[in-house]
């Protein structure tokens, strides 16, 4: 069994994801398909190999988009929205300027000016619904696009018999022209959200670098594609860097951000025999790692894998709205046919028009087929940009029953920023560190850089890996510093200041030591 992703595009609602999945289930060879209208991807399950080429063919005879594995989604919905943007605002216009002719001045010019105007806010500004109706329609499906085209059309047909003579009342090229942008609004809005949904679930997939430092056979460094990093490589991972593969430390000491592995930001030391996860970034120090297995088989791959596969899982109750939506436009249809014969029966075929073209255009079913999946992506996003990854979402569902949680978590839930809880030194003291601090990117003195001042210094700075930065000035010098550096020096800590440490450790556990001289 062979496992195919695929990214789509200019799926419009969620009968366009059910289309393409009903349509590829019946490819010989294809035993599973999962299409994520929201997530704008695929997976399909595949019994015989080569079947790719057949799968891409029929979704684009569907009118969608396949894009190149190099493509990002993210910025073809980009390019998509622009374009959506230019035709809302084009349609509002439109619309406006059709609705004051049809308010103000009740003229023969004024039909023609309206009726010109609602050719272009019909055909042109809704063009994609007629197009997207057509080739549903040529596949024998139905789709949102079907009852918009059918109400557009029974308006504007209306509109023209009325224009032409054969009806002597109102005219409704303005109305038409209106509900078309008034669908783009909507549509605007909801692909605005699926984008922002996007960008965070992209904040995870960022952590796949595209190059890896190793070391060769003569102990020389050169670059390669981290995807092609495989076990036994020796990684060179200096400060600011992204371990590419799962490995174990050979050589060297420093501090690592782990938080997109397990959430935690503050840093952690690690040294020669730790073992380290792929993601990990280093915060200062260098370090030499021997790859323990290749780069695609690592556990932020494991990770990204589960993220994608938990997007596009269907909860129960989106199973359910797919079922419902599946037939809801031809039950539309079939009650708007009803509507138009007891209206044309009774007040004749006037009446007829204006109460089907009403049904077909109220009872498009936006809300029933993007609501529940819209709802489940905005969540995941949300969730994963406070850090937290959902692998099934269908305890999604669950949530709403949930009166108490406990975290059993080993450290702290912490949140990616650090801020300074209580310190004891004097005002002069506390503003020198946060000045010293100023001139440091570890997160600790991000944390206390916060309280510098513009003064700029003047003396000479160094580290000690992983255990002090060191600021020399005047034949002084300062050290922000760990407990392991004070223990190494041999420094005397004051009962005043233990008792301090004491105190607040519970409540804060990064202790930062200042020492002059």
């Amino acid at each position: 069994m062979q496992e195919l992703r695929l990214k789509i595009g200019k799926m419009s609602c969620v009968n366009c994801s059910n289309s393409i999945e009903k349509l590829c289930k019946k490819i010989d060879g294809v035993s599973e398909a999962s299409v994520s209208f929201v997530n704008s991807s695929g997976v399909f399950l595949l019994e015989k190999e080569n079947l790719k080429d057949k799968i891409i063919e029929k979704i684009r005879s569907l009118g969608f988009e396949v894009l190149k594995d190099e493509e990002d989604i993210k910025d073809f919905k980009l390019k998509e929205l622009n374009k959506l943007k230019y035709t809302l605002v084009s349609s509002i216009f439109i619309s406006l300027v059709c609705m004051l002719f049809n308010m103000y001045l009740h003229s023969e010019l004024s039909s023609l000016i309206q009726l010109i105007l609602g050719v272009i806010g019909i055909f042109y500004c809704g063009k994609s619904f007629f197009i997207n109706a057509f080739k549903a329609l040529l596949h024998k499906s139905l789709d949102m696009n079907t009852l918009v085209s059918l109400g557009l059309l029974s308006a504007f047909s209306y509109s023209m018999l009325t224009f032409l003579g054969f009806f002597n009342t109102h005219l409704y090229f303005a109305e038409a022209s209106m509900i078309v942008s008034f669908v783009l609004l909507g549509k605007f809005l909801e692909e605005n959200a699926k984008l922002k949904a996007l960008s965070y679930q992209k904040n995870l997939q960022s952590k796949d670098l595209k190059y890896a430092r190793i070391l060769d056979e003569k102990g020389e460094e050169k670059q390669i594609l981290s995807s092609l990093v495989k076990e036994g490589d020796i990684m060179l991972l200096k400060q600011g860097d992204t371990l590419s593969a799962d490995g174990v430390v050979i050589n060297g000491e420093g501090e690592l951000d782990t938080s997109a592995i397990n959430g935690e930001f503050v840093p952690v030391l690690k040294s020669t025999n730790d073992e380290l996860l792929a993601g990990c970034v280093l915060v200062s120090g260098m370090l030499k790692v021997r790859a323990s297995k290749k780069a695609m088989d690592s556990k932020i791959e494991l990770i990204k894998d589960l993220v994608f596969k938990a997007s596009e899982q269907k909860l129960p109750i989106s199973r359910i709205v797919d079922k419902i939506s599946a037939y809801f436009v031809a039950f539309i249809i079939f009650i708007s046919a009803c509507v138009f014969a007891f209206w044309f029966f009774k007040s004749g075929l006037n009446e007829a028009f204006l109460h089907t073209s009403a049904v077909l255009l109220i009872s498009c079913p936006c809300a029933l087929g993007l609501a529940t999946p819209l709802a489940l992506v905005l969540a995941l996003s949300n969730a994963m940009k406070s850090f937290v990854l959902i692998k099934n979402p269908a305890s999604l569902e669950h949530f709403r029953k949930v009166k108490f949680a406990l975290f059993d978590k080993t450290g702290t839930l912490t949140k990616d920023s650090l801020e300074l809880f209580k310190h004891n030194l004097d005002e002069k003291d506390f503003l020198l560190a946060a000045n010293i601090e100023k001139l440091s990117s570890h997160p600790i003195g991000k944390a206390l850089a916060k309280y510098s001042t513009n003064k700029s210094l003047s003396g000479k700075v160094s580290t000690i890996n992983s255990r002090a930065m060191l600021y020399e000035e005047n034949n002084d010098t300062y050290a922000l510093c760990n407990k392991k550096f004070i223990e190494e020096q041999g420094f005397v800590i004051e009962k005043k200041d233990e008792d301090f440490v004491r105190q607040n450790s519970r409540f804060a556990p990064v202790l930062v030591y200042f020492v002059k001289n």
